[in-house]
C-alpha cells in the first residue's frame, strides 16, 4: 500500500475513525469494572483481579487460604502481568482499579512501541503507525480477547512482543549492535507473562539464528541463553515445570480406571514442555 493511498483516500481516514471510536467505546465499557465486580461466567478478568489481590494479601509463592481450602499462590500462574499491575493496585488500594489501569497502560505502551519503532526502524508515517496499532489491538477479535474476556496478561505479552519482533525484523539483514540486546529483557518478560506468546518469540529468535553468520549468530545464541534471561525468568519457569509435571503424574495415578486419558495427559504435558527446547537455540 503506497503512501499516496494513505494521503489521498478519505475511505481510509473514515475506517480509522470507526476503529478509534469503537476502541474508545470498548475501553469506556470496560471501565464498568471500576464500580462493579465482574461476576458473569464468560470472562477471565475476575480470576486475574482476585489473584492480584492475593499477591498483596498472601504474597508470592505463599500459602493463601481464600480459595479451595487454601493453595500456594502463583505455582503455575505466570506472574509477569501481576508484577506489572501491582503498582497500580498499590497506588489505588483497589484490585479492580489496578486491573483497569494496567490494561490502559498496556495499550499506551503498545502505542508508544509502534510509534517509536515504526518510525525509527521502518520510516512509517503517522497514519501508517496509527493504522498498524489499530489493526493489532482494535479489531473485533483483539477487543473480544483483551477487553471482553479481560485477558490482560496476554495483552501485556503481545505488547512486549512488539519491540521484540521489531528488533528481529530490523536486524535480520544488518550487523548486530548494542540495541539488539534489548531482546533479552523483552524475552524474559514475555516468558514470565504468557507462554504461548513466548513460543512465537523463540521461533523468531531461532529464525534469526538460522540466517545469521559468524559472530552475529553467536550473539543471537547468547541472547537466548543470556544470564539476564535466566535470572529474570528461569526461577519461575523451572519451578512451574516441576509442579506441572508432578500434578500431571498425580492425575495419571488417580485416573487408572481411564488409562488412555492418563497416558494422553502425560504425553501432552511432556510434549508441551519439549516445544521450547526444540525450537529455540537457548536450550
Amino acid at each position: 500500500m503506497s503512501r499516496s493511498y494513505f494521503k489521498d483516500s478519505p475511505v481510509l481516514f473514515f475506517s480509522i475513525l470507526i476503529f478509534v471510536s469503537y476502541f474508545l467505546y470498548r475501553l469506556y465499557d470496560l471501565s464498568l469494572v471500576l464500580y462493579s465486580y465482574p461476576l458473569d461466567s464468560v470472562n477471565d478478568m475476575a480470576s486475574y483481579i482476585t489473584q492480584l489481590y492475593f499477591l498483596d494479601v498472601c504474597g508470592y509463592h505463599q500459602f493463601c487460604p481464600y480459595w479451595y481450602g487454601g493453595f500456594v499462590s502463583f505455582l503455575i500462574t505466570p506472574p509477569g502481568w501481576f508484577f506489572f499491575a501491582y503498582p497500580f493496585y498499590f497506588i489505588t488500594h483497589n484490585a479492580q482499579f489496578g486491573f483497569y489501569f494496567s490494561v490502559l497502560a498496556s495499550f499506551v505502551l503498545g502505542f508508544v512501541f509502534v510509534w517509536f519503532f515504526g518510525k525509527k526502524f521502518f520510516s512509517w508515517n503517522s497514519l501508517e503507525r496509527v493504522l498498524f496499532f489499530l489493526l493489532l489491538f482494535a479489531t473485533p477479535f483483539a477487543l473480544g480477547d483483551f477487553i471482553r474476556l479481560g485477558r490482560a496478561h496476554e495483552l501485556l505479552a503481545w505488547v512486549l512482543f512488539l519491540p521484540f519482533v521489531f528488533l528481529i525484523l530490523y536486524y535480520r539483514n544488518k550487523p548486530l549492535h548494542g540495541s539488539f540486546f534489548l531482546v533479552i529483557p523483552l524475552l524474559a518478560g514475555i516468558l514470565i507473562t504468557y507462554f504461548s506468546v513466548a513460543i512465537f518469540a523463540f521461533i523468531l529468535l531461532f529464525s534469526l539464528f538460522l540466517v545469521m553468520k559468524g559472530r552475529d549468530r553467536l550473539f543471537v545464541f547468547f541472547c537466548g541463553i543470556g544470564s539476564p534471561l535466566f535470572l529474570r525468568s528461569a526461577y519461575f519457569f523451572f519451578y512451574y515445570l516441576f509442579v506441572f509435571l508432578f500434578f500431571s503424574f498425580f492425575i495419571f495415578v488417580k485416573t487408572q480406571k481411564k488409562l488412555f486419558f492418563g497416558y494422553l495427559l502425560l504425553f501432552l504435558q511432556f510434549y508441551s514442555f519439549s516445544i521450547l527446547p526444540s525450537i529455540s537455540p537457548s536450550f
